[in-house]
């Protein structure tokens, strides 16, 4: 790509799947035999972005308050970090992916918004375009949250419109706990403001997996295993005709420490969770609640529960189930399906 020139039992609910196991996928499966099919599809799919953005570099300065090294070597030095800008025009938007993504990630997303906004995606430190930390031991959330900022203030120091995914999304919250002047709007992606321990250890052991693909169509297996729950888009989203209603809103939002919670019990303490939960139980006419881990535990089951009998529609947007097969989510999502009615009620997606 080049920038612009200058059946299921209940033994069976229960069965932890193995990191290889793979969903039947309907429909057709695309073929591609050798790598050069592979290489030629990609090159067609990403052609219509040619041309359509600036490829820049800044160069991030990583100080010695975040090197791991001992004391003796540490030294403040440079990293050049790589972002495509898309647009020219516009309130600033930043976009910044996953652990494994790059600024391409955006490239649609960017393309569909260059002509109200102007558009900054970013490559982290090891992915990409951008360079590489010198000590492995570099790469930590508080290294993701300083490059970032040190992006905003490169780019002449916001507030911007910050939009992160995934570990995107926790450099996001990090930043802006503690510089809120620089953000506007917080947007977030697949990520919330607290992760359990198991959670963050399974993803790391994933993470540190090495995987072999045979050919091509064994790769594209493998990536629609792990997009099982991605799209496709509806027309009324993807055509603009989505529906919005206005009203009042209360906005909550965790102490800035939550995310140095050492246990489940202390980030507990930090968090909104009651006074949302207080919120939905005086609930009169409809509830919908959009969360990416939905645990909604005794209170949760109790809740709905109630306002099943006071026919309150309850409608719940989350990705749980696809996304994770901890026990824990399971049990709680069942058991909020027989609390309400699985056909009006619950949604997920």
């Amino acid at each position: 790509m080049a920038a612009r020139d200058p059946k299921d039992g209940r033994a069976q609910r229960r069965r932890r799947h193995d990191p290889d196991w793979e969903p039947p996928i309907p429909g057709r499966r695309r073929v591609l035999t050798t790598w050069d099919d592979y290489m030629a599809l990609a090159k067609k799919i990403i052609a219509r972005f040619d041309h359509e953005f600036d490829l820049n570099h800044f160069d991030y300065q990583h100080p010695e308050r975040l090197q791991r090294c001992p004391p003796r070597f540490r030294k403040p030095y440079t990293v050049r970090v790589a972002y495509t800008e898309w647009g020219e025009v516009g309130p600033l938007v930043v976009c910044v992916g996953g652990v494994a993504n790059t600024a391409m990630r955006f490239n649609y997303l960017a393309s569909d918004l260059e002509k109200d906004f102007r558009v900054v995606c970013m490559d982290w430190v090891g992915r990409g375009r951008s360079g590489w930390m010198a000590d492995q031991r570099d790469y930590s959330l508080g290294t993701y949250a300083e490059q970032l900022k040190q992006l905003i203030g490169h780019l002449g120091g916001g507030p911007v419109i910050l939009l992160g995914s995934s570990l995107g999304g926790s450099a996001a919250i990090e930043l802006t706990a503690r510089n809120p002047n620089l953000v506007s709007a917080l947007i977030l992606n697949d990520i919330g403001p607290y992760i359990p321990k198991k959670r963050r250890k399974r993803r790391s052991e994933t993470l540190a997996r090495h995987y072999v693909f045979r050919d091509p169509s064994d790769l594209l297996r493998k990536i629609g295993a792990s997009q099982k729950n991605d799209g496709p888009i509806s027309d009324d989203i993807k055509d603009g005709q989505l529906g919005l209603h206005w009203g009042k809103a209360t906005a909550f939002a965790d102490s800035p420490e939550k995310v140095t919670a050492m246990t489940d019990e202390e980030a507990r303490k930090m968090s909104v969770t009651m006074g949302v939960m207080d919120l939905v139980i005086a609930s009169q006419n409809e509830v919908v609640l959009s969360s990416p881990y939905f645990v909604p535990g005794v209170m949760g089951v109790e809740a709905f529960g109630g306002l099943r009998k006071r026919d309150v529609k309850v409608t719940v947007l989350t990705n749980s189930l696809a996304s994770n097969d901890e026990p824990l989510v399971q049990r709680a999502t069942r058991a909020i399906a027989r609390t309400c009615s699985v056909a009006e009620s619950i949604c997920t997606s």
